[in-house]
């Protein structure tokens, strides 16, 4: 019998739920923020219940038949035509799906064009990681699980949405978080509104330098000051 090369996928996934590579959530989500970025968005916005990521939905360009590719992808790199340097490496949305969906977690990635044709993908982590279910490959080889686009009808608005159902305990401080942000995406707030919905309540991350006297934030934050 012959051997031939193989892919322990299931394991590579795996080692990316528990983020051994140093993926933390926080970071995790600037994946996200820096996907949406690259792709020109005006209004990044996040939905957290008990702490956990659910939704972030971003109005930049709709995902092209190479974008979708790319974000199937276990490694892939940054796309064609991204003119920013911010989100350098396509891996990231991998990672991200790893630590927000975790291993009985599912993301659910929808994607809308101005002309309202929705593409949707559901990654169903707990049946791929099942042994029972789906090959050591489980990500590319054939089987009902592996991730793959399709035409769906929906309501949803223009640009990417994803969801997590049933995710990882994400233990998100709005705080920090925004904290994290003010600082990091600083020189893209007077361009993008990067807001958040946490327990009902929004919060907008605000520019530590204004022009004008206008509110930036819907809620007072305590933001620690290092020096």
């Amino acid at each position: 019998m012959m051997s031939h090369a193989t892919s322990n996928e299931s394991h590579r996934i795996q080692k990316l739920l528990r983020g051994n590579d140093g993926t933390t959530y926080y970071s995790a989500h600037d994946e996200k923020v820096d996907d949406a970025i690259d792709a020109g968005a005006k209004h990044i916005h996040s939905t957290f219940h008990e702490g956990n990521l659910i939704k972030i939905h971003n109005t930049g360009r709709p995902m092209t038949e190479k974008d979708r590719q790319n974000y199937l992808q276990l490694d892939s790199v940054k796309p064609d035509g991204s003119d920013k340097d911010i989100g350098k490496h396509g891996i990231g949305s991998m990672k991200a799906r790893c630590r927000f969906a975790g291993d009985s977690g599912k993301e659910i990635t929808t994607s809308v064009d101005e002309q309202g044709v929705s593409m949707r993908v559901m990654v169903d982590m707990e049946s791929l990681l099942d042994d029972t279910k789906t090959a050591i490959n489980c990500w590319t080889g054939e089987s009902p699980y592996r991730p793959e686009w399709s035409q769906t009808n929906t309501t949803y608005p223009t640009g990417v949405t994803t969801e997590y159902v049933s995710p990882s305990n994400h233990n998100f401080d709005i705080h920090k978080l925004i904290h994290s942000e003010m600082r990091k995406y600083q020189n893209y707030l007077a361009d993008i509104s990067l807001t958040h919905e946490f327990e009902g309540d929004t919060y907008k991350v605000p520019t530590l330098v204004s022009s004008d006297d206008s509110v930036v934030s819907t809620k007072k934050l305590r933001i620690k000051h290092y020096t």
